[in-house]
């Protein structure tokens, strides 16, 4: 797995965890200096410097506040969250997809080119797959979120499904917990 930055990682999750506590409320302090994200839960909060980290494939990096102590940050998995995954997708309209845009039927990586993505430019310099869906879209981005997905990685790219009336994503999952929510709607996941 390659490092990422914290600050991107943060900036995409959905759902967070603190050394096993559940996130109540992140949010990027741009007027600190140096520039901080505080991660609240209910009774304590903490704050991180940007820093490298590693994305394992738990969905957990090991970040250490400004304070130097040292936790698990963990973004919300299928077992914690994929029912409510489900339910934002299906409230919203969205018909997922049957198949896995980065896998083809036997399980392998495919060029997400051939299958109706296009590359487009998201601002910044970054750049990323996209397929519409009606009023929606689908945009497949690389670990950080920075480039088109590497596919021998994966399984660490990030899917976000995004409503044309909102500039947020719906959701906004790793292309491994993707897998999952295509097998959970009943579809073949790959």
């Amino acid at each position: 797995m390659q490092p990422s930055s914290l600050f991107d990682i943060l900036y995409h999750a959905n759902d967070l965890f603190l050394s096993g506590v559940k996130v109540q409320n992140w949010f990027h302090e741009c007027g600190s200096n140096p520039a901080t994200f505080r991660l609240e839960t209910r009774t304590d909060f903490h704050r991180f410097e940007e820093q490298s980290v590693t994305l394992a494939k738990d969905g957990s990096v090991d970040a250490k506040t400004v304070d130097g102590v040292l936790h698990r940050i963990r973004m919300s998995q299928p077992e914690d969250d994929l029912a409510g995954i489900l339910a934002e997708l299906q409230a919203a309209g969205f018909n997922i997809p049957t198949s896995h845009p980065l896998l083809s039927a036997d399980g392998s990586p495919k060029d997400s080119v051939t299958e109706g993505f296009q590359l487009v430019h998201t601002g910044g310099g970054c750049m990323a797959m996209r397929r519409d869906y009606g009023t929606y879209h689908m945009l497949l981005t690389s670990h950080d979120g920075s480039d088109v997905p590497d596919l021998e990685d994966w399984e660490d790219s990030w899917i976000g499904v995004y409503h044309e009336s909102r500039e947020e994503p719906l959701v906004c999952v790793t292309a491994q917990v993707w897998q999952q929510v295509i097998t959970a709607a009943g579809g073949a996941g790959n």
